[in-house]
């Protein structure tokens, strides 16, 4: 499984990368989400008729708020990873925020998290 992550802390990134390589997934790891290729475009269309991924995790060491912004702003550009496949991680997560990430159909990861809750999560993405 191809499993992107997004995370401006460079251990979390370590971490994430050793931990889903060892797992056998194909594991892309980068400081922050401009790297997506709709970024790249003028009209920030994601120029992919396929998914890029099957999964992808976006941390951002601010409020969950500005993660699920980077979110949204997927959606809004054409983004093919199903939104069950797309995680937020948080260390500055509300309930109310929770349940909001969970309503637009995303999955939260509460920081620190354990690394049984992202294979958990991997696991089950497999099967949507």
């Amino acid at each position: 499984m191809k499993v992107i992550v997004f995370d401006n802390d460079n251990a979390t990134l370590d971490l994430l990368s050793v931990f889903l390589t060892c797992r056998g997934h194909d594991a892309l790891v980068f400081p922050e989400p401009h790297i997506c290729s709709f970024n790249l475009l003028d009209d920030n269309q994601c120029p992919a008729s396929e998914p890029c991924a099957d999964a992808v995790i976006i941390n951002m060491k601010t409020p969950a708020s500005a993660a699920l912004e980077a979110l949204t702003g997927l959606i809004e550009n054409g983004c093919k990873i199903r939104p069950a496949n797309r995680a937020i991680m948080s260390t500055a997560m509300s309930k109310q925020q929770e349940v909001e990430i969970r309503g637009m159909g995303f999955h939260p990861i509460r920081k620190p998290f354990k690394l049984s809750e992202i294979v958990g999560w991997l696991e089950n993405s497999v099967v949507r």
